[in-house]
């Protein structure tokens, strides 16, 4: 299967992920071919130094479907049908100089019948969260796992809202160590 290789750098901007051309990372090779049973190496250099803020990227690997092959020469007479798969792995990357680390602070939000969950990373280090949830006196809700970039939001919407009116506590993981936070009733 051929593929294409390609670094974009990643943002996060009113909760939204946005991915943009860079040339602060390089990757080799850009096109490949990786035969069944076989596997290939794709090498990744950083052209830059870790600042004062981690950086993100996405190593995005794009699967290159080839054309169907032509049928005979009678092919007006056979009837065929072919389905193309495209596919792209998206895998992050992220520069550090070792001494960042994340800050975060979470909102639940209620606007008509949609619940958000406000993540909000004002450290200078990469968020990286696993098994998030949320409890309340109505149950425990598992919202996945995410990133938030440094200096940061990520919004998540919390499918069915949040009940009971009382506390309400984020739990997750991070760095391999569990936490849990109240921050109280969904706001109006």
């Amino acid at each position: 299967m051929d593929f294409t290789a390609e670094v974009l750098r990643w943002t996060q901007k009113d909760g939204q992920d946005f991915l943009e051309p860079s040339r602060d990372v390089v990757v080799s090779p850009q096109k490949f071919v990786v035969l069944p049973g076989r596997s290939q190496t794709v090498r990744v250099a950083v052209r830059l130094r870790g600042g004062d803020l981690d950086s993100a990227y996405r190593l995005v690997l794009t699967a290159v479907p080839k054309a169907p092959k032509p049928g005979p020469a009678n092919a007006a007479e056979q009837i065929t049908n072919t389905v193309l798969t495209n596919y792209a792995f998206r895998i992050p990357l992220f520069v550090t100089n070792g001494r960042t680390q994340s800050n975060l602070s979470f909102t639940l939000n209620r606007q008509s019948a949609v619940t958000t969950l406000g993540i909000i990373n004002s450290g200078n280090g990469v968020a990286i969260l696993r098994n998030i949830a949320l409890s309340s006196t109505a149950g425990k809700k598992v919202l996945g796992n995410t990133y938030v970039l440094p200096q940061s939001t990520k919004e998540i919407t919390v499918e069915g809202g949040v009940g009971g009116t009382q506390k309400v506590s984020v739990s997750y993981e991070e760095g391999g160590a569990s936490r849990s936070k109240e921050i109280g009733p969904a706001s109006p």
